[in-house]
């Protein structure tokens, strides 16, 4: 009885639906990992192009006005630290990190490829390069430690658009191969370095 009344009485998840419409002039950039949503769900980042290149801007989902981000002229692949109020970005080849209630970007390490996971424990898990794996580096910035690697004998050509799970041990990513139906998506667990395969033929898991 105890256990059903705690069921009847617990909140049910609500869904959020959101019409995104962008301003005149402004497209969501192509390049990879363009829309990123802060874990509370309140918070949107966007890559967006128009006439003079590409920047960052955010938008509270309660607010219709997106908001540009100071500093991140020709930014790309955001995604957000964990308690949503910095986001962590490319620029000119290098991750670096901004806070979204002001302040100038920081630089983290470098990085061509973009996208990443910022980890409750302050680690950030990243892939820098094409034909790279995951990489790791501190949030707050230090060297940057290697935690995957591609086999090309396998055929990967690299580690791309690393997701952590609930609870923080796992990262999914995608082992890419061409054509699409060889990639597959992975999950590696940062505690022992165990791999799994859980999907054949697929990618961009979330």
């Amino acid at each position: 009885l105890a256990w059903q009344a705690m069921r009847d009485t617990a909140p049910l998840p609500r869904p959020v639906r959101v019409d995104l419409q962008l301003p005149a002039g402004k497209w969501i950039a192509s390049q990879r990992q363009s829309i990123a949503i802060a874990p509370a769900g309140d918070v949107i980042a966007l890559a967006l192009n128009d006439s003079t290149g590409r920047r960052l801007y955010v938008r509270d989902l309660a607010d219709p006005v997106l908001r540009p981000v100071a500093g991140t002229n020709g930014g790309a692949t955001p995604f957000f630290s964990p308690d949503g109020r910095s986001l962590a970005f490319t620029q000119a080849g290098r991750l670096k990190k901004i806070a979204l209630d002001g302040g100038s970007p920081i630089d983290l390490c470098a990085s061509e490829w973009g996208g990443g996971a910022w980890l409750a424990d302050g680690r950030i898990v990243l892939t820098r390069s094409y034909a790279g794996g995951l990489d790791v580096v501190d949030a707050g910035g230090g060297p940057v430690k290697p935690l995957t690697e591609p086999d090309p004998a396998s055929g990967e050509l690299g580690h791309w658009w690393p997701q952590v799970l609930p609870g923080g041990e796992w990262i999914v990513y995608t082992s890419w191969n061409t054509p699409i139906e060889k990639a597959r998506i992975m999950a590696f667990s940062l505690r022992s370095g165990e791999r799994r395969l859980l999907v054949e033929g697929g990618s961009h898991g979330l």
